[in-house]
């Protein structure tokens, strides 16, 4: 028995191992296989960091650093939930300890799954699981942390948190709607970033850490604006001391000062310029250039503060300026290229507006078309070997989301790309797993969305192999019962029947787990005493190893091949027979293991992600919604794993071009550095490298 002083001194040593240590927390891993919610992989992560910050006794790495890192070294394919990739993050971190998880979900249910690792070791110290549900985002947040920290052997309060209110809930959209304001901040999209937050308080104003997240926003768009200014009067400065009101060669000082500004990009330069101008009492309807010419200062001005504001992608301001200017100079020399800057204007905002509105259902078609693709690929009988229920539960949440849950409409449009068999694909995997709801499910879907369409007769005999279907699974779910009892009785000629009967190569190949408790039961028990029962050993030894390949447990196929081999020196069997039998189920192995390399690409959810959002990015390119564009670029970066180079690059190079098109020039510039850096002598960089000297500064 333990002394009272060790027991004192191991509880004091498991209260102190933690205390003051550094904690890092990862993203999480949408497991889900819905690109929509790609977002709370950093809203989840953000939460806890603020939530954990609160607690006395450890030190949390802020996210910042984690974001900056992940960038350093080039983690965007991998998974965060792996522990290899913690581990890693966790030192780059500088951290003692890591917290690292994945969420999953389907309907009305989230599941969050975390684990701490130790840094150092890369074991795990706790892992843990959560449910609730979408509406009650509050509460599942705390129950996680609240497990987390008894973990972590520290005291958590949720009424000290500043993440939301404990009275009070909050719906997983509001979460969703946050996390994509932390993408936007991330991005340089501070603006877009501040807009979805003033919403999500408004509607959520439990939602604490939204608030605080928009205050500091709302702080580094003040600092920002300020350090432009400050810039901007620094370097209006000299320009404006060369100015003369009263000199009579002012109108060329102004046209040296204006063609320098313009040559050198420098438009919001140039704005600032002509507003100081204006405040030192500048007539607009001074001669600049003498009584000979009826050239204005406001004609000049107003024609120049169009072009900056063209320039810089201030549109609405070149529609409010432009349309005073045509009205107020329409006999202007400068009246041609005004007018058509302000139709260029008001037809991208028209483009925009019309994308607006249109786009969502685009999205909604690229969805489904991706899906029932995806799945469609997925339709081969050796797939199904190799899901377990959990990857079937995740197939089915992505199903229900981008097809069984459409309208009609959003359904039928896709009629000549894709067929009612590939809107379907998903029901022999449903077969497979006996999941007999989700079959009629998938009927009654079929019935409702090709009512009166030329596919009407097809779903009428899906709903007809339902049927049978179903009384055959039903048939087969007795048999699985008798052959449980068999196996549990263990009577040694009842298990050879079933081991000559080889059932799982026939009707009931989804009981492939009870096959290789069968087989591993009977070579244990009964050793072969006759050369018949050689024979059925031999059987026994071929379902065992066939069957763990089909299942892709490629490297225990192998292992259960080589006891076959040693088995074989006990207790020889026919020579030619046992040769040729090894030969089998090497080929068997090697096939098996390069259909378990086409199901892990076929089945990734990265592979449908990566479809859905490299086509909406084109999608939302088309519609001129470029701040959408560019969040779903940077997804797919963080998605697609590319086939080269050359496709990478040109979707950075696309980034960039999109944040030109909303004036985000700075950002554009930082793009198109790091892309220079990491694709030197692509195509998209070099054009990127030229195109980068004419945008505005």
């Amino acid at each position: 028995m333990l002394k009272r002083g060790t027991i004192l001194f191991i509880f004091l040593w498991c209260c102190i191992s933690f205390y003051g240590r550094t904690v890092a927390i990862s993203y999480f891993d949408n497991t889900s296989g819905n690109a929509k919610y790609n977002a709370l992989s950093k809203g989840i992560a953000d939460m806890l960091i603020t939530d954990f910050s609160k607690v006395p006794g450890i030190t949390i790495v802020e996210r910042e650093k984690l974001e900056k890192l992940i960038g350093e070294i080039k983690l965007n394919q991998s998974k965060y939930f792996d522990q290899s990739t913690a581990q890693k993050l966790g030192q780059g971190l500088g951290a003692q300890t890591i917290l690292t998880g994945a969420f999953f979900i389907l309907d009305n249910t989230i599941r969050i799954d975390a684990r701490l690792i130790d840094v150092e070791t890369g074991g795990v110290i706790v892992a843990e699981e959560v449910t609730g549900n979408q509406s009650n985002f509050f509460s599942l947040h705390k129950q996680l942390v609240s497990i987390l920290s008894k973990g972590l052997k520290v005291q958590y309060n949720p009424e000290k948190t500043e993440v939301f209110d404990t009275k009070k809930d909050v719906e997983l959209t509001a979460v969703i709607n946050y996390s994509n304001a932390i993408n936007y901040q991330d991005q340089g999209l501070t603006g877009e970033a501040k807009k979805i937050l003033e919403e999500t308080t408004n509607s959520y104003p439990s939602f604490l850490v939204a608030k605080s997240k928009l205050e500091e926003v709302k702080q580094r768009i003040k600092e920002i604006d300020a350090q432009r200014e400050k810039l901007l009067k620094e370097q209006i400065k000299e320009q404006i001391n060369q100015v003369n009101m009263e000199a009579s060669d002012l109108g060329m000082k102004l046209t040296n000062i204006w063609s320098s500004l313009l040559s050198s990009y420098n438009y919001s330069q140039l704005l600032e310029f002509n507003e100081e101008i204006r405040k030192m009492g500048i007539k607009p309807d001074l001669k600049l250039y003498g009584e000979a010419s009826a050239i204005t200062a406001g004609e000049m001005m107003g024609m120049y503060d169009v072009l900056a504001l063209n320039s810089l992608k201030r549109l609405e301001e070149v529609v409010e300026v432009g349309g005073k200017y045509i009205e107020k100079y329409a006999t202007s020399m400068y009246y041609t290229s005004v007018k058509l800057q302000l139709e260029n204007a008001i037809e991208e905002l028209e483009a925009r507006e019309r994308g607006k509105k249109n786009v969502q259902s685009l999205i909604a078609l690229t969805e489904v078309s991706e899906t029932a693709d995806f799945f469609d690929d997925l339709d081969w009988d050796y797939v199904f070997h190799k899901l377990d229920k959990r990857q079937y539960e995740r197939l089915k949440s992505i199903y229900s989301v981008n097809i069984l849950s459409r309208k009609k409409e959003e359904i039928l449009v896709h009629q000549e790309d894709v067929s009612f068999d590939e809107m379907t694909s998903f029901y022999p995997m449903a077969v497979y797993f006996e999941d007999t709801v989700f079959m009629k499910k998938i009927v009654d879907f079929g019935l409702k969305m090709y009512e009166g369409t030329d596919d009407e007769s097809e779903s009428y005999d899906l709903q007809t192999d339902c049927i049978e279907d179903i009384y055959k699974i039903r048939e087969n779910q007795q048999k699985v019962i008798q052959i449980k009892e068999k196996i549990k009785a263990g009577k040694k000629q009842e298990i050879e029947e079933l081991v000559k009967w080889g059932f799982s190569k026939r009707e009931m190949d989804n009981q492939l787990d009870l096959v290789v408790e069968l087989c591993e039961l009977y070579l244990k028990k009964f050793p072969p005493s006759s050369e018949k029962e050689l024979d059925i050993t031999i059987d026994a030894w071929e379902d065992l190893i066939e069957t763990l390949a089909d299942k892709g447990k490629i490297k225990e196929a192998e292992e259960a091949l080589e006891k076959f081999k040693k088995a074989n020196e006990k207790t020889p069997f026919e020579p030619k027979e046992f040769t040729t039998t090894v030969s089998q189920l090497k080929s068997a192995i090697k096939t098996a293991e390069q259909q378990t390399k086409n199901f892990n690409r076929l089945s990734s959810d990265d592979k449908l992600s990566c479809g859905i959002l490299t086509e909406n990015a084109q999608k939302y390119k088309d519609a001129h919604q470029y701040i959408d564009e560019i969040n779903t670029r940077y997804a797919a970066l963080k998605t697609c794993t590319f086939i080269n180079s050359e496709m990478e690059s040109s979707q950075i190079m696309l980034i960039a071009l999109a944040y030109t098109n909303i004036g985000y020039f700075d950002e554009a510039r930082k793009v198109t550095k790091s892309l220079m850096e990491t694709h030197p002598n692509d195509s998209s960089t070099k054009a990127l490298e030229t195109t980068m000297k004419f945008w505005p500064k």
